[in-house]
């Protein structure tokens, strides 16, 4: 019987170690001015730096991506923005191991209708700048959901879209 038990407190801390699949999630603001984009050059983060990106980042954990999306554009951006300012525009579910992205992520872009406030780069130790890009002639260095993200935005209607999958299979 006491071997038994041993073996079933063993089973189960094997268990508890055991590595869980995970998934980062994570939003994007998208803001626009006079039919032109506003991006950020990432740097000095180990992810995509170099590549021009909409603002925003990972969620926090308990928090909802709308919060997030609020939360991430007061860091990066410095502008105050309502929850009900904000429109969900596309959803991606990008491949890991693939260039820049060591881990499979889903991507949650929200526009941004209204703000308040006078954007600047907020956190100019993660973003070289940012700057505004016409929604038709994005730099060739952006991250690659960039030009699905805009098509999304165009088409009017949220949409689904996934990246990267054939070259990770």
């Amino acid at each position: 019987m006491v071997f038994l038990y041993i073996m079933s407190a063993w089973y189960i801390i094997a268990a508890m170690k055991k590595d869980r699949f995970t998934c980062h999630v994570a939003v994007g603001v998208i803001i626009l001015q006079d039919n032109k984009v506003l991006l950020q050059k990432r740097a000095n983060t180990g992810y995509s730096d170099g590549l021009y990106a909409l603002p925003g980042g990972c969620i926090d954990g308990k928090e909802p991506l709308t919060q997030a999306c609020v939360r991430e554009a007061k860091e990066e951006l410095g502008i105050d923005v309502q929850l009900s300012d904000l429109q969900l525009v596309a959803t991606c579910h990008a491949a890991g191991h693939t260039g820049h992205r060591p881990h499979e992520l889903l991507l949650f872009c929200f526009q941004v209708t209204k703000y308040t406030g006078t954007l600047q780069n907020a956190e100019p130790h993660k973003c070289e700048e940012i700057r505004f890009f016409p929604l038709d002639q994005l730099p060739e260095n952006s991250i690659k959901s960039m030009p699905k993200v805009l098509a999304c935005l165009k088409n009017g209607s949220p949409a689904y879209f996934e990246l990267d999958w054939q070259e990770s299979c």
